[in-house]
């Protein structure tokens, strides 16, 4: 991405005898890498059933199986094991933080 700083308008114009400026070339480049959150990805886990249809036939009851579905860290929570552990990290190096620069402003 390039971002370029311009003058417009009246700042186009000199201060000292109001003649339109002209463009002379380019003072200075600068690259500022700036930090983009990382992407969420949502995987969407289809859990399929199966009955045995012979079974059904002789005894007339359905034995159904079921797949398994993944465990998550917490009940019916669509966060998952990793998102969970990124979020307590964060938490953790923020608090660590704020409560070191606390000690020394009370030492």
């Amino acid at each position: 991405m390039v971002i370029e700083h311009k003058l417009e308008g009246e700042d186009l114009k000199c201060k000292e005898c109001g003649e339109d400026l002209v463009e002379i070339g380019v003072k200075s480049r600068k690259e500022i890498i700036k930090y983009v959150p990382a992407k969420l990805i949502v995987e969407e886990h289809i859990i399929y059933s199966y009955a045995c249809k012979a079974c059904e036939k002789e005894t007339g009851e359905s034995n159904i199986i079921s797949t398994e579905a993944p465990k998550t860290i917490f009940y019916n929570s669509m966060a998952s094991h990793e998102l969970v552990a990124h979020t307590l990290t964060l938490k953790y190096q923020h608090l660590l933080y704020h409560f070191t620069g606390r000690k020394h402003i009370l030492i």
